[in-house]
């Protein structure tokens, strides 16, 4: 399926899954499914990017490196 198929609805759902997914590997179920300090840290990290104005990147760039045809 190519990305400009996908409905806002659709995208959002393979986003949200995608995140999830990636989250779950930083998870610590020895520890009460607690999130790794490391994973905190970079959270921290990041929010103050966001907080200083720089962006994350772009979608199309994501789609790419999740092997989506953009075409």
């Amino acid at each position: 399926m190519k990305i400009k198929e996908l409905t806002v609805e659709q995208l959002n759902a393979l986003i949200n899954e995608a995140v999830e997914d990636r989250l779950a590997e930083y998870i610590d179920p020895d520890k009460g499914c607690a999130v790794k300090p490391e994973v905190l840290e970079e959270l921290r990290k990041s929010l103050a990017e966001v907080k200083r104005g720089k962006r994350g990147i772009p979608l199309e760039q994501l789609a790419r490196e999740m092997g989506f045809d953009l075409e």
